[in-house]
């Protein structure tokens, strides 16, 4: 993912983005609620949010997802992107990570007060794609509605 973002932002966000990650781990105050806010070098976006994933955990990534999604309603945002967090680390298998986000997305995007309408899953690497079985989770939410995923 990392490889994908430096090709589309460019040199300078890259650099920006790999500060801060240092700079959160360096941290003892850094928690991995923590999100830092760069821009989006030369991605069609606002801003790029980055959390710091401590670690492939079920509770930690639904964390980091929570706190992006409440920054991108702060923010007043319609829309947001978020990578397929975990599968990169090799700890979950891409169809857990996938579970994961989506039932966390669901969640997030239950809330009524929302400002986000739209969230994007990035998948940069065809193999993850895949491992992901995207056309049996449709008919899962298409056969018994999205609280299926819960």
């Amino acid at each position: 993912m990392y490889d994908r973002i430096r090709q589309i932002t460019g040199e300078d966000i890259w650099k920006d983005m790999m500060k801060l990650r240092i700079e959160m781990r360096n941290s003892t105050l850094s928690s991995f609620r923590d999100v830092v806010i760069t821009n989006a070098g030369k991605l069609q976006a606002k801003k790029i949010l980055y959390g710091l994933l401590i670690s492939s955990h079920e509770e930690v990534i639904q964390e980091l997802l929570y706190t992006c999604m409440k920054i991108a309603h702060k923010l007043s945002f319609k829309t947001i992107a978020f990578p397929l967090f975990g599968s990169g680390l090799g700890v979950l298998s891409a169809q857990k990570a996938w579970q994961i986000i989506l039932s966390q997305i669901i969640k997030n995007l239950s809330d009524e007060n929302q400002t986000v309408r739209e969230v994007t899953i990035c998948i940069y690497n065809r193999k993850i794609v895949e491992e992901i079985d995207v056309r049996e989770t449709l008919k899962q939410i298409q056969n018994l509605g999205w609280e299926s995923l819960l």
